[in-house]
This record gives structure tokens, sequence and C-alpha cells, in this order.
């Protein structure tokens, strides 16, 4: 897989603290969904035409095991036998399709009015904690007023 959707499912695996496979198995079997399996069919089948350029070319990409249970591996193959696709182009297209509705689904509304701030809209929010957190995983070891970037 690219490496810019194995960063985006490394990112989802993390938001809702699943494994790897886990994040790619809700994808694939969200798409494969009777009730979306329509839609799902015009995208996958335009994702095979795309392709997969640049696989062989070290670096570019991610090679990843998924874990199948029990008639998983059947049901996968009969699907992508129906749409008339490869395993890897019904995986990848089913990433590509729903794996930004899996990281928003684990963003929830949080009402802001009790703690005084009245703002509508998607609003980011940033503890202290994780900010701290973060800097002093950047920091240079010796000099944690430094920047990481700065002193390589």
């Amino acid at each position: 897989m690219p490496m810019e959707v194995w960063s985006r499912v490394k990112i989802a695996a993390e938001c809702s603290n699943k494994t790897f496979s886990w994040v790619v198995r809700w994808c694939v079997f969200t798409a494969l969904r009777d009730d979306k399996k329509s839609t799902f069919s015009e995208s996958v089948t335009e994702f095979h035409h795309r392709r997969n350029f640049g696989a062989s070319k070290p670096g570019s990409h991610h090679r990843f095991q998924l874990c199948l249970y029990g008639e998983d591996q059947t049901f996968l193959k009969i699907s992508a036998i129906e749409l008339d696709v490869s395993l890897t182009s019904l995986i990848l297209a089913s990433i590509e399709q729903y794996l930004q509705q899996l990281i928003e689904e684990k963003v929830s509304d949080l009402d802001l009015r009790p703690y005084g701030v009245a703002h509508h809209g998607p609003t980011l929010i940033v503890f202290s904690e994780v900010a701290l957190a973060w800097f002093r995983r950047v920091a240079v070891p010796g000099d944690p007023d430094r920047p990481y970037r700065e002193a390589s």
C-alpha cells in the first residue's frame, strides 16, 4: 500500500485504539455491506483501472499483511470476482473510500459552552499535556529548548 495511505491507517489505528489489520478490515467490510456495495462497485472499478503504480519502488509502498478470520478470505475473493477486480484493488479502494469516515467517527462533538467557549463548527483542541509530550519527544536530548529539526 502507498506510504501515504499507510500513514493514514496508522493514524486511524491510534485514534480508534485498534490494530492496523482491524482498521483495514473495517474499511473493507464496511464497503462490502449490502447497502453500500452498489456505490462501492463504481469506486473500486475506477480504482482498479488506475492501478497501483510504483508498488515495486523501494520506500514508496508498505507491505501489509491482513489478518482474516473464518470465512473472510472466501468472502473477499468472491467479492473481488463479482466486482471483476483484484483483491489489492478491492482493499485499497475500500481504504480510500472509508478510512476518513472511521477517523471522523472517532472524533466526537463536545459542547464547550460550560467551559466559557461559545464556538460553532469544527474545532481542534490541543491539551497542554499532549503538546508537552510532543515537545519532549521532538526536543534535542541534552538541550530541550532547542528543536530537533534545527539541530539535525
